[in-house]
């Protein structure tokens, strides 16, 4: 297997729009006048830009989206025969594409941050903890209409403060890093912009003002682990790609890492060295469900709804939106206690491709 550290480094201000935003004639969304723009880009995204490069330096890609049937069997076989999808019929294959980790950032120390859990109470202007991560204090048990084990958050500095919320922003789990050095706000990575302008009506032949969020990555850039197999050719070493909304310019450089621990076991060890007793898990990338969450405990969880992209050779491989959205846990969510097998299952094998990691970062293994 050949496996990299890709850093993906915005070069201009991007956007990367949600459900919200300007029309989409392909599922009778009008739109608003207005379009936010998430932070980073989708898992989907990512692996669509993997696929595209791996194509790329096969020398399997053509202006024309004109291609043979000799032409898309190799192309089947070095990315999958399909686009990505959370529901496929049977187990998907991405050809050379092993494993795909979730998105990270990177400083321009090369260290590596992910979501700060949900349950942190440590903020990142707190001196007082000598310490990054300190998960909230939980109640004495007590029975209500969910069971007799239920718990919530005690009220105070050790628990839940309502004017300051729940754990935002980036934890550093590598690197040789103080603890006050390790959380960093979601401003100290990113800020945004507005662009206003007008776009014209074909068919009314009217102005209509509309006004775009773009985000700029401060520092650093963004990071995944990729590993391939050994039947694919060298990973190129620098790459440019275009993504989001107007094909904001990205820079791809892939750096070979051998014997080097997965994202996942990285984090792990990084909350074990807290030697936390109380029994919490963490969502390190986003989460689809396989089926209902049938949850009787605290937790703390964000939501987000994405549809998939599909790519059609035959409109000369224009993407749309596909008309089913799905329902996704994201990364950053934590639950207390035992925690429903429906969370740990992976029926679709979307964890190779950076989705469904779940870990326990307190209690016994």
């Amino acid at each position: 297997m050949k496996k990299y550290l890709l850093r993906i480094r915005p070069l201009e201000p991007f956007t990367f729009g949600g459900e919200k935003g300007f029309s989409f004639e392909e599922i009778g969304y009008k739109g608003t006048y207005f379009m936010d723009s998430k932070k980073s880009p989708e898992q989907t995204t990512v692996i669509g830009l993997i696929r595209y490069l791996l194509l790329q330096s096969e020398g399997l890609l053509k202006t024309s989206f004109s291609y043979s049937t000799e032409e898309k069997e190799r192309m089947a076989a070095v990315c999958g025969p399909e686009t990505f999808s959370f529901h496929p019929e049977q187990e998907q294959s991405f050809g050379y594409i092993k494993e795909v980790s979730p998105l990270f950032l990177l400083d321009e120390e090369e260290d590596i941050y992910i979501r700060n859990p949900f349950c942190n109470t440590v903020r990142n202007t707190d001196k007082e903890y000598g310490a990054a991560f300190k998960p909230m204090k939980l109640s004495a048990q007590f029975a209500c209409s969910m069971g007799d084990a239920f718990r919530f958050p005690i009220v105070g500095e050790e628990g839940y403060r309502g004017k300051s919320g729940y754990g935002s922003g980036y934890i550093c789990i590598s690197g040789k890093k103080t603890e006050t050095e390790r959380l960093k706000s979601e401003d100290y990575f990113f800020r945004t912009q507005i662009i206003t302008g007008n776009r014209k009506n074909s068919e009314s032949r009217e102005d209509g003002l509309f006004r775009r969020e773009t985000v700029v990555l401060n520092q650093g850039a963004f990071g995944l682990y990729l590993t391939l197999t050994d039947e694919a050719k060298t990973f190129p070493r620098k790459s440019i790609a275009y993504m989001g909304k107007q094909k904001a310019v990205f820079q791809i450089e892939a750096d070979e890492v051998d014997g080097s621990l997965a994202l996942k076991e990285q984090a792990e060890a990084f909350f074990t060295s807290y030697g936390v007793k109380e029994d919490w898990y963490y969502c390190l990338s986003d989460l689809m469900p396989d089926e209902t969450i049938q949850y009787k405990n605290f937790g703390i969880v964000e939501t987000k709804l994405i549809r998939n992209l599909r790519t059609d050779y035959s409109q000369k491989g224009m993407s749309r939106k596909n008309q089913k959205r799905y329902h996704l846990i994201t990364a950053g969510s934590v639950f207390y206690g035992d925690i429903p097998d429906a969370l740990y299952k992976d029926k679709n094998g979307l964890r190779k491709m950076g989705y469904n990691q779940i870990i326990k970062i307190g209690g016994k293994k």
